[in-house]
């Protein structure tokens, strides 16, 4: 499809590029998740980067009146690629990138030891790096992804799992508003008091109702916390992770667990250890009381030998930096989560599964599997403040298999690893998932009333693109 067919002109012209344009290839192939020279590139009809809310207006006015399907992305994370899909016009939002930050000099600590600071707005695009940086510059932070180049805002609406949450919830629990351009171009604000069903709407069901062009997000008064790997013996890695994922397990469910530590499980491959346990400790709170007697708990759980500590006080931004290694931005290969029970860890079946694809693991820097918790935020009835549904104790296992080398001899035995571990694991995990490594969801009891929304707020489907899908 051409120019002439697009019909572009006027102010579109300055922000929209096509086929024919050098900024076009660029675009395509800036995301995560990279498309193997093998396969064929999906090839949008245009990439549209607005500088404002007007120009977010200006172009879905013109995709309503000419019937073309629309496509929002920021960081490009989705590792399904959902981003850049084929025959779309794809919006990109990393222009709309202000942050403010609104302190409340009024706000008390709660009875947990947090401080919340007030609340931030910020652009649809902002990145979690540029945010945690304006953050840390007025001594705040939160929530956020593990990697800097994830757009905040979809990694928020849909969920938001990580390692810093703890006692603050997830990242969708932090959303207190938000501003949207609708099918038909206009512009609409939702919070608690205005367009309060929307707002639980997009807490969860994302761009669904619209453009999310701003976010307002609470923030929390904490500059510096404890974080690091603990590094585990794992020359025997089947009894590693069988002991150390029983006794966690048993230790999740005991009212000694303190309400500021949070942990991430993951058996990475590390040059000459292999593959290696290795749990990210987080200490959120700023009362360090009893802290080192817990850690030194930690270091040995499950009767698990601790060979590196690597724990240290750090800010926000330095912990996502630090993940953000693992990670390298511009990957090929296959990632996907399941969610299995809170208990799930300490039965026989899933120990089975998961040690026998632990042993089956290629030797890839960019293999590994990571497992989180779901624990609920000091926010009390946070089931009715959001579609976001998978609210009972659950853990997050995210598979991974990949390489940033397309060639590499081993990239397809990565793939078809975590599609096995996937298939494996069939029996046992939970109908509501993480969306943004799934490509539809169950939202439970809310279902009905998020279509109701839908219809109102999108009745034409002009977000059938979106994710969630449903």
């Amino acid at each position: 499809m051409d120019k002439f067919e697009l019909k572009v002109s006027g102010a579109l012209e300055h922000i929209i590029h096509l086929p024919d344009s050098a900024q076009y290839n660029v675009l395509l192939r800036s995301t995560f998740s990279l498309v193997p020279s093998t396969e064929e590139l999906p090839r949008p009809l245009a990439f549209v980067q607005p500088t404002s809310v007007a120009d977010v207006q200006l172009v879905t006015q013109w995709a309503q009146k000419e019937k073309l399907p629309l496509c929002v992305r920021v960081g490009g994370h989705d590792s399904l690629r959902r981003s850049t899909l084929g025959g779309t016009v794809v919006i990109d939002l990393t222009a709309l990138n202000e942050i403010e930050i609104l302190l409340d000099e009024h706000s008390g600590a709660t009875s947990d030891g947090l401080k919340p600071a007030g609340t931030a707005k910020i652009g649809g695009g902002t990145l979690t790096g540029n945010l945690l940086a304006a953050l840390k510059a007025q001594g705040c932070m939160v929530p956020t992804a593990a990697a800097e180049s994830v757009g905040h805002a979809g990694w928020a609406m849909l969920g938001g799992y990580s390692c810093m949450s703890g006692v603050l919830g997830m990242g969708v629990d932090q959303i207190v508003g938000a501003t949207l351009v609708t099918a038909n171009g206009d512009v609409v604000t939702v919070s608690e008091s205005k367009n309060p069903d929307l707002l639980w709407g997009v807490r969860g069901g994302g761009g669904n109702f619209g453009i999310v062009v701003e976010l307002e997000i609470k923030i929390y008064k904490i500059e510096k916390f404890l974080a690091g790997g603990l590094v585990f013996d794992s020359q025997d890695i089947s009894s590693t992770v069988t002991n150390f994922l029983t006794a966690y397990s048993n230790l999740q469910s005991s009212p000694e667990m303190p309400a500021g530590f949070y942990g991430l499980i993951g058996v990475v491959n590390i040059p000459k250890l292999g593959k290696t346990l290795v749990f990210t400790y987080v200490w959120l709170s700023e009362d360090r009381t009893g802290e080192t007697a817990w850690r030194e708990k930690m270091k040995s759980l499950g009767g698990v030998k601790c060979i590196m500590d690597a724990v240290t006080e750090v800010d926000a931004c330095q912990l996502v930096a630090n993940m953000s290694k693992v990670a390298p931005y511009g990957v090929y290969g296959m990632f996907k989560s399941v969610n299995v029970s809170g208990d799930a860890l300490r039965h026989e079946d899933f120990l089975k599964i998961a040690v026998q694809n632990i042993d089956q693991m290629p030797g890839l820097p960019g293999c590994a599997l990571t497992i989180q918790q779901y624990r609920p935020p000091v926010t009390s009835n946070v089931e009715s403040q959001a579609v976001w549904g998978p609210r009972e104790p659950h853990h997050m296992l995210l598979l991974i298999g990949t390489s940033p080398d397309e060639h590499h001899p081993r990239l397809q035995e990565s793939i078809d690893w975590v599609d096995n571990f996937e298939a494996s694991l069939r029996d046992i995990i939970l109908a509501k998932s993480y969306s943004p490594f799934s490509f539809k969801i169950d939202l439970g009891s809310g279902e009905e009333k998020f279509r109701s929304l839908k219809e109102k707020w999108d009745p034409e489907g002009m977000w059938s693109n979106a994710i969630p899908g449903i």
